[in-house]
């Protein structure tokens, strides 16, 4: 289980964001990230399973684009469609970047909580 220490994600309801992230080797160096696939979910708790998840986004998707992968740098956007379903309050929610390299070897790239506050705009 992922400890949720990394740089936490806050969004408003309805917003346009970004994560840009940055891949690391332990030693706090550049990942490259060539071949990689990368997976970003967000989940009400932890434990629940993927399938009901309230974001889901891939790079073979075109969710999540790799954008110097020699560095070891992608970035997930957000979109207003990413949030729109959930109710318009202050929500904490969980979020993970997953790579899975070449090999198949899978790690985590980043694990956070992710906040969602409500939006002043509501169409109506």
């Amino acid at each position: 289980m992922a400890d949720f220490t990394d740089t936490p994600l806050s969004l408003t309801r309805g917003d346009t964001d970004f994560l840009d992230g940055t891949a690391t080797k332990p030693d706090g160096t550049a990942q490259p990230l060539t071949g990689w696939t990368i997976r970003f979910i967000v989940k009400r708790r932890p434990g629940d399973p993927d399938n009901e998840a309230v974001i889901t986004k891939t790079t073979a998707d075109g969710g999540i684009q790799i954008t110097d992968a020699a560095q070891g740098l992608y970035t997930v956007p957000i979109t207003p469609a990413d949030t729109a379903g959930l109710a318009n309050q202050r929500q904490t929610l969980y979020g993970w970047a997953v790579g899975t390299d070449p090999l198949g070897e899978v790690n985590t790239l980043w694990a956070a909580i992710v906040t969602i506050h409500p939006s002043g705009f509501l169409a109506g």
